[in-house]
C-alpha cells in the first residue's frame, strides 16, 4: 500500500505531466537528429576530401562517428531524464495545491465541512484556500440553521 501511495504522490495529474514534458522530449530528439546529421555532413565530407585514406584512417574516421553518435544518443538519455524529474518537479509545485483543493472540494459536495484545506505557507494559491475554507464554515453554519 505504501509503494502505491508513492507512486500516486510522483505523479499528481499523469495527464498534464505528460503534456509538460512532451514538447521537451520532442525537442531533445529534433537536436540529437540534427546533431547527428550534421557529423554525419561533416564526416561524409571528410571521408570526399580525402579519397586516399588508408584503411587504418579510415577506420579511425568511422570509429570518431560512431563515438559521437554514441556521445549524443547518451547526451539525449541523460537529458531526457533530467528533464523528466524536473517536470515531476515542477508540475509538483504547481498541481500538487490543486489536486489538495480539488480533494477539498469534493468532501465539501459530500457534506463533510469540519476538514480545513492547508496548502504550503508560501503557495500562490494560499487566498483561494482561505475562500475555500471561509465557504465551508459558511456551509456548515447554515446547515446548523
Amino acid at each position: 500500500m505504501e509503494d502505491k501511495r508513492k507512486v500516486q504522490n510522483i505523479f499528481v495529474l499523469p495527464g498534464i505531466q505528460a503534456r509538460l514534458f512532451a514538447p521537451f522530449l520532442t525537442m531533445l530528439v529534433v537536436a540529437v537528429v540534427l546533431i547527428n546529421g550534421i557529423l554525419f555532413v561533416v564526416f561524409s565530407a571528410l571521408y570526399r576530401a580525402f579519397p586516399d585514406l588508408t584503411p587504418e584512417q579510415g577506420e579511425a574516421l568511422s570509429q570518431m562517428l560512431y563515438n559521437s553518435v554514441i556521445t549524443s544518443a547518451i547526451g539525449l538519455a541523460l537529458m531526457a531524464f533530467l528533464g523528466f524529474a524536473l517536470t515531476i518537479i515542477i508540475s509538483h509545485r504547481l498541481l500538487g495545491p490543486l489536486v489538495s483543493i480539488k480533494r477539498h472540494m469534493q468532501s465539501l459536495i459530500e457534506g463533510r465541512y469540519e476538514g480545513r484545506l492547508r496548502l504550503r505557507k508560501n503557495d500562490e494559491l494560499h487566498f483561494l484556500a482561505d475562500q475555500i475554507n471561509s465557504l465551508a464554515d459558511r456551509l456548515k453554519e447554515q446547515g446548523k440553521l
